[in-house]
């Protein structure tokens, strides 16, 4: 089957196809879509919840004792935090054809992951909103739980996944269209085999929206809720495969085909997805703010279960995918989900080679998955679709109470065409600035905001967001806005303290991470502490890997400072997240502290040593590995762009120092950048005092040679006349009488010269003949003495106003 192609907006999008042998689970050629068997097998089981091990019971976390298989598994569980949006919005169609739009109670407390008590290959997605359902990976095998309806005894079924599935066929695509340019595919052979999962530090965020069609909603019951149901167990699995990406699926909303399905349902998927796809730009887009929607439909498509475009995900076009529900089961039905989003992320089918730990079937498998995991060869892809900046839109962190409530007045969220909005009619009485209409009240300019306060803009260079680490940059309020300027700080490379480098806005050090870790006066270990552990590739030790779907990877000498950080002087036990382990080591005549990290938590690890520490001369460490410096690379040149008197943020301007003025900082100015907002009050007044003294003293210097020359203007045009009257005379000839006379006059115009220089009143010794070293004055005190007229006017004291004196001399 040769791969459709799709030209739109000068981009070439493939299509991915998901491809299963359906067997004895398809509905019959006839559709009367009748539901399939659901077990091959299964066992009957109760669940026993544990009581906390120390302190009062809460809803954060809990741990049950479940017997799988004969044996009792005890399972940690900790609570999801922002699954679902705040307001989840749930869109149907009235009698008449209109859309409506409703708020339902969705309990989102209810979801949770974890893990298997001392099982390294574990992971569990349970919701425990009625009963438990979900899933569980114990080693390499996978369990389905989920309560029997009937029992008021919490029984529940478990059962094996596999069993369920149904056996697959080869995917319809060539090996000729799996192929990818060789630079691509060398950089990814590269990386098989290391672990991927350091590349995804950051959480990325996946806002989706679904769309369920008629029949879907008919076998339901034709009940809204059932449904509901059905798509946030569906989603809530499908966040959790994509835990070891560091990549979050949030539920954005919901619209479900109530009265009929508004595009026409082809036979063909391929036609249904550009059906659909064009349909979602028209009538979601405008609605609701997503990054994907998908169809999930009740149809039988033959060997298909589901379709979407690859690399779509962050296209506006193209963000798109359909997904046949067919299985009767949440937990298969969230593999087919993950499978199609995998495409939309730039994910093709695994091939020989791929592997997710120790398995190999895996979730972009051509066929059916065996498993909850994606291999090697699926973040291989994903990494490549983000180094291409083709996955932007995944790192905005999503504020659910702000992007996703109904636009309706009284929601406390500013939607378009508001002034602002304070809530019900109560809470709108008790505020200053805002009418329950959405409208300010009277002399009120602002509500909200980090640069509002008592409904009036904060004034310019007040500061809003104060620096959280040396190289973080402030930001003010501009004085005419309510809204903090955008976070910026210090460009990668530069250098900080301890001789450590910027890096994403924090200065990485050995030193200030065991501090963040153990409380002021921890320091890092000294490199022996890393040596020895380092190199035990253990949860406390090691350059990679989870344990989970990759083995711990060992140090080696190199890059032993690059593994998990290992500190000293640990005064205090701090308190950490949940789950977290700290280990402490003796060596030598003290002791190394380290911490550990479950993979199967969402927590950042806190104990990996961050990216940017140096780990030797001019080296830095990089992905647990210690490479040179310039791996990180300076955007630009701060010598050049910011004349040395300031520093480049992470936009590439220039952020300068007090007193002188961006883009450039090549004036005079208040400082900042045109990124941070005007600087403090105390700045600017500082640099405004500078500048009116400055002005002060040059007006009164120029007024006073105004005065001047104004006072002596006629005797200094007369002195400049004479000595150019001198210079053009020719040489040879005999002075004449007139010159002889100016030649007797250049004591006046010397003494015009001095009263220049002098101020009015003040006396100025008249000398003609300064001698210019200690030696010309001792021979000049030798001479024999002069004439007493020209003694005497070497040492008269003449004074600038008196023009009788200077008539005297001058004859």
């Amino acid at each position: 089957m040769a791969r459709d192609r799709v030209l739109g907006q000068g981009l070439l999008l493939r299509l991915g196809v998901s491809m299963v042998l359906l067997g004895p689970l398809l509905p019959s050629t006839d559709c009367s879509l009748h539901p399939p068997p659901r077990f091959a097998s299964y066992e009957v089981i109760v669940p026993r919840k544990l009581a906390p091990k120390e302190g009062k019971a809460t809803k954060d976390e809990m741990s049950y004792a479940i017997k799988v298989e004969g044996k009792i598994h005890v399972v940690h569980l900790k609570q999801k935090k922002g699954f679902l949006v705040k307001n989840f919005p749930v869109f149907t169609y009235d009698a008449r054809g209109q859309l409506r739009v409703d708020q339902p109670h969705i309990p989102d407390d209810c979801y949770y992951h974890g893990y298997v008590e001392n099982t390294p290959e574990s992971y569990v997605a349970l919701s425990t909103c009625s009963g438990l359902k979900g899933f569980l990976q114990i080693g390499s095998l996978n369990y389905g739980i989920e309560p029997v309806e009937t029992s008021f005894t919490f029984q529940h079924r478990l059962y094996r996944t596999e069993e369920m599935e149904p056996k697959a066929v080869k995917c319809e695509v060539t090996d000729g269209e799996r192929k990818r340019p060789a630079t691509v595919m060398e950089t990814r052979k590269d990386l098989i085999g290391k672990d991927l999962s350091i590349r995804f530090r950051h959480t990325r965020y996946l806002e989706l929206f679904i769309v369920a069609d008629k029949k879907l909603f008919d076998y339901h019951g034709k009940n809204e809720t059932n449904v509901t149901y059905l798509v946030v167990d569906t989603v809530n699995m499908a966040d959790s495969h994509f835990q070891s990406l560091k990549l979050r699926i949030l539920l954005v909303g919901l619209l479900i085909w109530t009265q009929n399905n508004p595009i026409n349902i082809p036979e063909d998927i391929r036609l249904l997805l550009q059906s659909f796809n064009d349909w979602r730009k028209l009538n979601i887009s405008p609605r609701v703010k997503h990054d994907a929607a998908h169809l999930f439909i009740y149809k039988n498509f033959g060997t298909l279960v589901g379709r979407a475009y690859v690399s779509g995900i962050c296209e506006g076009y193209y963000g798109a995918g359909v997904e046949a529900y067919i299985f009767n089961s949440p937990i298969l039905f969230s593999k087919v989900l993950s499978h199609e989003l995998g495409h939309n992320l730039g994910m093709e089918h695994d091939h020989t080679g791929c592997m997710c730990g120790k398995h190999t079937s895996c979730i972009m498998s051509e066929a059916s998955s065996r498993t909850s995991l994606f291999s090697n060869c699926s973040k291989n892809y994903f990494l490549d679709l983000m180094d291409k900046g083709k996955g932007n839109c995944l790192f905005n962190i999503p504020e659910p109470h702000a992007l996703f409530t109904i636009q309706r007045c009284g929601n406390k969220v500013v939607d378009r065409g508001e002034d602002c909005d304070c809530g019900n009619l109560r809470e709108c009485r008790r505020d200053p600035c805002c009418h329950h209409n959405c409208t300010l009240k009277p002399g009120a300019v602002c509500s909200v905001g980090q640069c509002c306060r008592k409904c009036k803009f904060l004034p310019a260079g007040r500061t809003c967001r104060a620096i959280a680490d040396e190289c973080d940059l402030p930001e003010y309020c501009n004085g005419i806005s309510e809204w903090c300027p955008e976070d910026v700080y210090e460009q990668d490379g530069n250098a900080c303290s301890d001789n450590g480098y910027c890096y994403k806005g924090k200065c990485a050090t050995h030193n200030l991470q065991c501090e963040s870790i153990f409380g002021k006066g921890a320091r890092a270990a000294p490199e022996i502490c890393f040596n020895e552990l380092n190199v035990k590739a253990d949860r406390f030790g090691n350059c990679g890997g989870d344990g989970k779907e990759m083995a711990f990877e060992k140090c080696n000498q190199s890059n032993s400072l690059c593994g998990r950080v290992q500190c000293v002087n640990v005064k205090d036990i701090p308190v950490l997240e949940e789950y977290a382990t700290i280990i402490q080591t003796p060596m030598g005549n003290g002791w190394c502290w380290g911490t550990d990290y479950h993979p199967g938590v969402d927590i950042v690890d806190i104990g990996v040593v961050a990216d940017g520490t140096m780990c030797g001369n001019t080296k830095v460490c990089m992905n647990r590995t210690c490479m040179a410096a310039s791996v990180i690379k300076r955007a630009c040149d701060e010598d050049k762009k910011c004349s040395r008197r300031g520093v480049c943020n992470n936009n590439k301007n220039c952020h300068c120092v007090e007193g002188w003025a961006p883009p450039n900082c090549q004036f005079h100015g208040f400082g900042g950048s045109i990124d941070s907002g005007p600087p403090p009050q105390r700045v600017r007044d500082k640099i405004w005092w500078g500048f009116w003294a400055i002005l002060g003293l040059a007006l009164l210097i120029l007024i006073a040679l105004i005065l001047a020359i104004r006072r002596f203007k006629k005797s200094i045009l007369s002195c400049l006349r004479r000595t150019f009257l001198k210079k053009a005379q020719p040489k040879g000839r005999p002075a004449s009488k007139d010159s002889k006379k100016s030649e007797g006059r250049k004591q006046q115009c010397a003494l015009h010269n001095i009263q220049l220089s002098g101020e009015d009143g003040i006396k100025t010794s008249f000398n003609t003949k300064q001698p210019s070293s200690p030696q010309s004055l001792e021979h000049e005190m030798n001479e024999p003495a002069k004439s007493e007229e020209i003694q005497n006017n070497h040492q008269r004291i003449i004074d600038v106003n008196d023009r009788k004196a200077i008539t005297h001399l001058s004859s």
